[in-house]
């Protein structure tokens, strides 16, 4: 008649996918965390947790069924609530590393040059030391085993400019070591760094100095002399990172919660933080204290944390352009990376040797805003490209010589920028890395000087008056054809480049004169130059570009070729290819000038240009006229060199052809005919104003126009003059570029001077001494101990008026007591005079090794023990004896464990504490008055020791309890029960009657207890 529920969940008569409960009469099913239930009210679905504000996730949210995962970007962690990203840095790879300091207790690396200058504080810093005590010091080394809170009272004889990852007493006598790296270019790792910087500042940073350090595996000390105690099995590894951009400075720690695993060394906890120089300094917050350690596994990130510092900050004019020389030499390098070319002499034309050359050679044009130095620039360099490098040339005024430190190539920026611009980027690269920013080193390594080594100079030839043809080899003939003629093809690597010539007759007479000239290339641009009355026609690949040059100096730039207006009677053009064609009008007459440097594969009526003139009259076919030939047999020749329509450069009107412009039949007068009746026509005044040249007779005689035979005579005799400047090289002087001058004894600098000409030497500068010559050797003596602000160059002057100059560096050594001369911390290792730096022996300092070093800032002794500074030559300091209760072990004050020793004397405990030792006693002993033996306490003196009848002391450490007759132990073990004999022992015959502690016998009526009291 009763009703029972049935509980479905446990008889499965349910539907529910995860968890099912039983009620009265019926069951519900639910879902796990994680889970929603659908409307069936049976099956559970996944909550995508990561649809709900990214599931709190900082970054990324991985939703998985029943839960959801949280992960992070590389280069960040998550904090151990699982949700939040933390940006951290790992250790840096120290990729070809140096190790240091293996097997040594204190000490410092050798100094770590920074050229760029390292801001710390309010300081500039050059030259940083690693130490083995967790530190990185800057301006001199630091052993300081003994860490202390900033500023440490342990610099009192010097400022210290410090950086502490974990400044400890490190023992790296028998393992562990350190190591750091140096990064001076953009390396991967100093991209890392800076973006890190980047991320945590939130300000952009790029650094362009840094100095990874290490320490691997270091022990506390004394682990080196006691290789059994704890400290073998813990070390700490860490790392320290200090990096610049030349203004900005930081300092990075990196620790890993499982590397960092000891804090103390002889009771001295690790210090974290920086001093620049005591007045700007910080300690990290626990610093010297037992919770350092939570720097590295500290509540909110795992396993890595990092702690970064902004050390410093310039704002010097210094600093900004030591920044700016390195952002124009990293963006040079991506410049060029970019371009696909290098600064080579592939690239650009080397100097010419002298002033005169570079004055007569058509490649480079003067820098007319250059007052202290004569400069010139490679007007159109040697590469067919949109962009290009260029060569930038310099001359000392007075004297004409190539100054090789301001002859440096020029970078060519995009395709129709003018020189302006190009020097616009050259000259703020070299102003930011010279002078005050001392980083010329920088900038030469780029722009490398040139001593026009591989200098080729041009070879002129020309053709003028009606007309006479210097060929490039100096043969000078007369060639009056009509018609368009080929006068030079030179065969390139990708083309033809041509100069072609037109000529027609001139008005009453039986000679000819150009009238056209197209030359370049029908590929890659061409200039066509039409001479008449009014001036000059050009046009280039075609268009008329005239009115774009009317005016003197104006320029049409393209990537082949530069056209200009040199003046009002003169155009000139030069191809990317080093030849340039100068048109001029002379007394009413087209002249041309072609320059070229290269002799391969040249043919036309200038000859082939092989250094014989001999070989110069060679036909199409190969066949060859002899040197000596009459103008009637070279009037053959260079018919043969007439054009047809097809090679052609020149534009012809509608209807006009190559045939118009050419008269197979014309016979002009010839030279020979000329001559021969030249005692007729010609006054001996003339021959002598002709200096007896025959084409100045022959046009004089033609035109009976002197002003035209003088001005064939000029160009011959500037043609000629030219040719001979250009192949005139100056004096060669081959000496070294360095002289190194000891202030203490004589120095004597030898160098020789190569010349095909007569030439003179001289001294030129401040720097006084003696110059003598022996057998072609010259050598120049000179001792002086005062010559920071010396100079010298040595002066070589020919006969032609052409001059070199030898500057040598002079690297001046003053070092003291044994001192070496180093290039090493110095800045600009280009500056001239360079005064060495010094790297003394250990008992030497100063700027020369003039100072007695005081090894004392080399050891901090314990406290309160007298550091003593071993006079020079003598090496190091000494600290006096250690107090009470500590031995010496390499000049530190270690504590004596008195308790190795018998015990320390003690009867029961020894303790070992800093500098000394006590004893001590079991509980329930005491100290005696000698404080070495113990006596036992009596415990049962008070309150019996807790027993209600007997107390008992043993050995003064614990008590036992104990009842009288007729009593016993409690359960308690200290209070005391009756025993009831009466029923235990059963003593009495008849009656036996209890008490406390005792009992009683007596007798039933009628009986008399006996003498025994029992019977």
């Amino acid at each position: 008649r009763t009703c029972i529920d049935i509980n479905e969940c446990l008889l499965n008569q349910t539907s529910c996918s995860q968890t099912c409960t039983n009620t009265d009469g019926s069951y519900t099913c639910s879902c796990r965390v994680g889970f929603l239930i659908n409307a069936d009210n049976r099956t559970c679905n996944d909550i995508n947790e990561c649809n709900s504000s990214n599931g709190g996730c900082s970054h990324a949210c991985n939703n998985t069924i029943g839960s959801y995962i949280c992960s992070c970007r590389t280069g960040y962690q998550l904090d151990v609530g699982g949700t939040k990203c933390t940006r951290y840095l790992p250790f840096v790879a120290l990729e070809g590393a140096v190790e240091i300091l293996n097997g040594t207790d204190d000490g410092y690396s050798s100094p770590i040059y920074s050229n760029l200058g390292f801001p710390f504080g309010a300081s500039i810093q050059y030259r940083a030391f690693v130490g083995a005590n967790g530190i990185i010091s800057f301006g001199a080394g630091w052993t300081a085993p003994i860490p202390q809170l900033f500023p440490s009272s342990n610099t009192a004889t010097r400022i210290a400019y410090i950086v502490a990852p974990f400044w400890s007493d490190n023992d790296l006598r028998l393992a562990g070591s350190v190591t750091y790296q140096v990064h001076e270019s953009l390396t991967n790792q100093l991209a890392i760094v800076s973006a890190f910087i980047s991320d945590t500042t939130g300000t952009k940073f790029n650094g362009t100095w840094m100095l990874v350090a290490q320490w691997n595996g270091a022990h506390p000390f004394p682990h080196g002399t006691n290789p059994t105690s704890p400290a073998l099995n813990v070390t700490n590894t860490y790392q320290a990172i200090v990096i610049t951009d030349a203004i900005q400075s930081y300092a990075i720690f990196t620790y890993n919660c499982q590397l960092l695993q000891w804090v103390q060394s002889e009771s001295k906890y690790a210090v974290v933080g920086f001093d620049a120089g005591g007045t700007n300094y910080t300690n990290y917050d626990s610093s010297g204290t037992a919770q350092i350690g939570s720097i590295a596994c500290n509540s909110s990130t795992y396993p890595w944390s990092n702690v970064v510092y902004n050390i410093g900050k310039s704002s010097s004019d210094t600093q900004n352009r030591r920044k700016q020389c390195l952002s124009n030499y990293n963006i040079d390098i991506l410049k060029f990376s970019t371009m696909g070319y290098s600064l080579t002499t592939s690239i650009q034309q080397p100097c010419p040797c002298s002033r005169r050359q570079a004055q007569v050679d058509t490649r480079f044009a003067k820098d007319a805003r250059r007052n202290d130095f004569e400069c010139y620039y490679q007007s159109k360099p040697s590469k067919f490209k949109s962009a290009y490098p260029t060569r930038y040339c310099c001359y000392d005024k007075s004297n004409g010589a190539l100054f090789p430190q301001l002859s440096t190539p020029l970078l060519f920026l995009p395709k129709g920028a003018m020189f302006s611009d190009y020097q616009t980027y050259d000259a703020s690269f070299q102003q930011a890395c010279c002078g005050v920013a001392g980083m010329c080193n920088l900038y030469f390594e780029r722009r490398a000087p040139n001593y026009c080594s591989h200098y080729a100079p041009q070879r002129r030839a020309i053709a003028n008056g009606d007309p006479h043809f210097t060929t490039l080899d100096g043969m000078t003939y007369t060639f009056n054809g009509w018609g368009e003629y080929k006068v030079f093809q030179q065969q390139q690597l990708d083309s033809i480049f041509l100069l072609q010539a037109r000529t027609a007759p001139i008005v009453n007479t039986s000679a000819t004169q150009f009238v056209g000239f197209a030359f370049g290339s029908k590929g890659s641009g061409y200039v066509e130059v039409q001479a008449h009355d009014n001036g000059f026609t050009i046009l280039f690949n075609g268009g008329n570009i005239t009115n774009n040059l009317t005016i003197v100096n104006s320029l049409i730039s393209s990537d082949m070729v530069d056209i200009s207006r040199t003046d009002n009677n003169s155009v000139t053009s030069i191809f990317a290819n080093g030849i340039s064609v100068t048109i001029s009008i002379v007394v009413g007459l087209p002249v041309f000038e072609l320059a070229v440097s290269t002799t391969e594969n040249i043919t036309g009526l200038l000859g082939n240009y092989n250094g014989n003139p001999n070989d110069d009259f060679k036909f199409p076919n190969g066949t060859m006229l002899l040197s000596n030939s009459t103008d009637k047999q070279l009037y053959i020749f260079g018919q043969s060199y007439q054009i047809v329509e097809s090679e052609s450069l020149f534009t012809y009107p509608g209807g006009y052809f190559a045939a118009n412009y050419s008269n197979t039949t014309y016979l002009p007068a010839f030279l020979e005919d000329v001559l021969a009746n030249v005692s007729a026509n010609v006054s001996a005044a003339v021959k002598a104003a002709c200096n007896n040249n025959p084409s100045c007779i022959f046009d004089y005689a033609l035109t009976g126009n002197m002003a035209i035979a003088n001005a064939t005579l000029g160009t011959i005799t500037q043609n000629a003059m030219n040719n001979i400047i250009a192949f005139s090289f100056p004096p060669t002087i081959v000496g070294s570029e360095m002289f190194l001058i000891n202030t203490s004894i004589v120095s004597v600098f030898i160098f020789t001077v190569n010349s095909s000409n007569n030439f003179t030497v001289s001294v030129i500068g401040s720097l006084k001494g003696n110059l003598t010559q022996n057998n072609g050797i010259y050598s120049f003596s000179t001792i002086n101990s005062n010559i920071s602000a010396a100079t010298v160059s040595f002066l070589a002057n020919d006969t032609l008026g052409s001059a070199t100059m030898l500057t040598p560096q002079l690297q001046i050594c003053a070092c003291m007591n044994g001192g070496t001369c180093t290039k090493d911390g110095i800045l600009n290792v280009d500056q001239n005079p360079l005064t060495l730096n010094c790297q003394c022996p250990p008992a030497w300092t100063g700027a020369f090794c003039e100072v007695d070093y005081n090894g004392c800032l080399d050891l901090v002794c314990f406290p309160g023990v007298q550091c003593m500074d071993v006079p020079a030559p003598g090496t190091g300091a000494n600290c006096g004896p250690c107090p009470v209760g500590y031995t010496k072990v390499a000049n530190k004050c270690q504590d004596i464990n008195e308790c190795a020793v018998f015990n320390g004397n003690c009867s029961q405990f020894c303790n070992n504490t800093a500098g000394s030792y006590s004893c001590s006693c079991y509980s329930g002993s005491y100290l005696n008055s000698d404080g070495k033996t113990c006596n036992y306490s009596d415990l049962c003196q008070v309150n019996k020791g807790g027993c209600s009848q007997i107390c008992r002391s043993i050995n003064g450490n614990y008590t036992t309890c104990s009842c009288m007759a007729g009593y016993q132990l409690a359960s308690d073990n200290s209070s005391c029960t009756d025993i009831n004999e009466c029923q235990t022992i059963q003593p009495c015959s008849q009656v036996c009657i209890n008490t406390n502690g005792s009992y009683y016998c007596s007798c039933k009526l009628g009986s008399l207890l006996d003498d025994d009291n029992r019977t």
